[in-house]
């Protein structure tokens, strides 16, 4: 409190002189720099006059060995200094305890990477083996490796055969992410449905896919197919390159013949409606069909194929329906086992039949062996027939009634099947031999 009440410029006008710090010698550490003038004090500072002026007695320490043996046993017996050695030891221990803690933390860490990064790696093996099982089991996969497969499946005689064909529908068809299986089998799954005619639950099984997805799928490449395929497939040939090909058969006996005619039926469901259903309904066949003209060249493809017409009709409205005579030209000769003389005559051009008995007990000699002629011409074309249906038993029937129902533009579902058929039926080789 003394020093409190000292005033500082007292002191100096005092002992007045050069600068001393004599703060340290009388007070140690509790003088304030405040105190402190920039004034000459004299050196001759007695310590009497300093503890006059504080009213302190004076301290002598010569050494610093002096002050310790002065203060260090106060400070040993401190009370607070036991609890602050204990705490620092608690610090230190609590120090090395978390550096301790922290490099384990840090094996730790590297542990669960290295752990992680074997997992992930595991992952990426088991999805790697996965793929290649669902690859190896895939119809694609199989279809690839084996040649009947592919001609069991399909009914073509190559997956080189069947991947040219979907690369030619392929400018015009759109993926979506959301597919669950590829382009490639969605064109499979159709190509399986007109060589087996299986059944949509069949076909949801086989590819894990749902029934109403299948039946899009199937309506989607067949549209496809019957806008693309006809142009390259189902076309009349040229006379010129007709003639180079013929058979000899053919050359020997009808050398300007373009096509040979023919119909067949398909069994269909038998319709509510009684105008329907007696329209559907075939005598020859004794069943409701639904009936189709084919053309077939010479050597043996098809190039022409009708709408669908009821049962009830005859192959002669058929073909007067079919608009087949806007592609005869003049001196071609059609082989056809029915009469259609004088559409075809009016057009210069000659229908060539079998010869008719009428009303005679039997036919002349020379008729029988015109008859011979013609017939094994014209069993080319009852061969080609039986193995379109055989090939493609979706062709078997029985059609279901909303197949038969027609589009905007007029045609049913499945008269763009007997198309598409077609156009594949020509893409195999021919059944007609060159001689």
């Amino acid at each position: 409190m003394l020093v409190d009440k000292l005033q500082p410029k007292q002191v100096v006008d005092t002992y007045g002189g050069k600068k001393k710090d004599f703060l340290k010698t009388c007070i140690g550490d509790k003088m304030t720099p405040d105190l402190i003038q920039e004034q000459d004090i004299s050196t001759n500072i007695k310590e009497e006059s300093v503890a006059e002026v504080f009213n302190v007695e004076p301290v002598n320490y010569t050494t610093l060995n002096d002050m310790e043996q002065t203060f260090i046993p106060e400070m040993k017996n401190d009370p607070f200094q036991k609890e602050i050695t204990s705490l620092q030891h608690q610090l230190q221990q609590t120090t090395l305890e978390r550096d301790a803690a922290l490099r384990k933390v840090e094996m730790l860490s590297a542990s669960i990477e290295e752990l992680l990064v074997k997992r992930q790696q595991a992952e990426l093996t088991a999805f790697d083996a996965l793929e290649k099982l669902k690859l190896s089991k895939s119809m694609l996969h199989q279809l690839k490796q084996d040649k009947e497969m592919i001609l069991y499946y399909t009914g073509l005689s190559s997956f080189d055969l069947l991947s040219d064909i979907f690369y030619a529908l392929h400018p015009v068809l759109h993926h979506d992410p959301r597919f669950k299986i590829s382009l490639k089998e969605q064109f499979i799954l159709t190509l399986m449905k007109l060589r087996l005619n299986l059944g949509n639950k069949d076909f949801a099984y086989r590819f894990d896919i749902h029934r109403t997805t299948v039946k899009r799928y199937i309506e989607k490449f067949i549209d496809v197919m019957y806008v693309r395929l006809p142009p390259a497939l189902l076309l009349l040939p040229d006379s010129k390159a007709s003639k180079l090909t013929m058979p000899l058969s053919f050359r020997k006996h009808y050398p300007n013949i373009i096509a040979i005619l023919d119909c067949f039926e398909i069994n269909c469901e038998m319709h509510s409606n009684i105008i329907d259903k007696a329209s559907c309904y075939s005598k020859y066949k004794s069943h409701h069909t639904a009936k189709y003209m084919v053309s077939m060249t010479p050597q043996g493809s098809i190039n022409f194929c009708s709408k669908g017409f009821v049962g009830r009709s005859t192959d002669v409205e058929i073909v007067r329906q079919s608009e087949f005579v806007k592609y005869v030209r003049e001196g071609d000769q059609a082989n056809h086992g029915f009469l259609i003389g004088e559409e075809i005559e009016a057009l210069g051009a000659t229908l060539v039949t079998p010869a008719f008995k009428g009303l005679r007990p039997q036919l002349e000699g020379s008729e029988t062996e015109f008859s011979r002629i013609v017939s094994n011409e014209r069993i080319h074309i009852e061969r080609g027939i039986g193995n379109l249906r055989k090939k493609y038993t979706i062709l078997r029937g029985p059609i279901k009634i909303p197949e038969m129902n027609i589009d905007f533009n007029r045609n049913a579902f499945i008269d763009k099947i007997v198309v598409v058929c077609c156009c594949l039926m020509n893409a195999m080789p021919s059944m007609v031999p060159p001689w």
